[in-house]
């Protein structure tokens, strides 16, 4: 009992659905979850910046400092599931990420929710999204987000997320046309869109969920 309270306490903590927790997981039903992660990776093809009347491409020295935080799925009813940095975060803290970080000669994709949501019909993610610091070449330049955005972007993309099955949703980011020159500053204006979502196979589900310790049955947790 202790177990399956822990996972839907997870699930639940999600949630701030127009519909009651109790009615989402009564027991007739048996509804799991599914999992939605989001991917950020820089789009390859906006390789160069120019400063100071000198253009630079993509080294392994560049970084550009992003900060993430206050994700949401959202249903295509307006409802939405708050989205966690991994199955086993319990509240959405904000994280950093350097969007030019390689690894060898590939940009590293990085995961910023993977996260329990209820299965269903979906039309967009959100997230608190900002830039704050960008190295290039010899220059070290803070970063501010523009004054005109909202600081939580949303992202429309229609998306099913299915019980005990992964959904793999990414943005891509082209990170230095969304850079612009401001005195001694730049401001970030976030040229981010959807790049693919993908459906991944059940065992990918199962492997995530493998090795936590309050899930009994990774395709109904809520069931014997």
């Amino acid at each position: 009992m202790k177990k399956k309270f822990l996972i839907m306490t997870a699930i639940c903590s999600s949630l701030l659905l127009l519909t009651s927790c109790s009615e989402i997981t009564k027991a007739d039903e048996q509804i799991g979850p599914g999992i939605l992660r989001v991917v950020l990776e820089p789009d390859p093809a906006d390789s160069t910046i120019t400063i100071l009347g000198e253009t630079y491409s993509y080294s392994e020295n560049d970084s550009l400092g992003i900060n993430i935080y206050q994700g949401r799925a959202v249903t295509v009813d307006s409802n939405f599931a708050l989205l966690y940095e991994s199955v086993n975060s319990w509240r959405q803290d904000q994280h950093t990420y350097n969007l030019l970080l390689r690894n060898e000669d590939e940009f590293v994709h990085h995961t910023v929710f993977e996260s329990f949501v209820p299965p269903g019909e979906y039309a967009s993610v959100s997230m608190g999204f900002e830039g704050f610091h960008l190295q290039v070449g010899p220059y070290s330049i803070p970063v501010e987000l523009s004054s005109d955005l909202d600081p939580v972007a949303e992202f429309p993309v229609e998306y099913t997320v299915e019980e005990g099955e992964v959904t793999e949703v990414h943005i891509l980011v082209e990170p230095f046309s969304s850079m612009t020159r401001r005195l001694d500053s730049y401001v970030f204006s976030r040229q981010a869109r959807i790049g693919d979502v993908h459906y991944l196979p059940k065992s990918e589900f199962d492997e995530i969920v493998e090795d936590l310790p309050y899930l009994v049955n990774p395709n109904n947790p809520f069931g014997p």
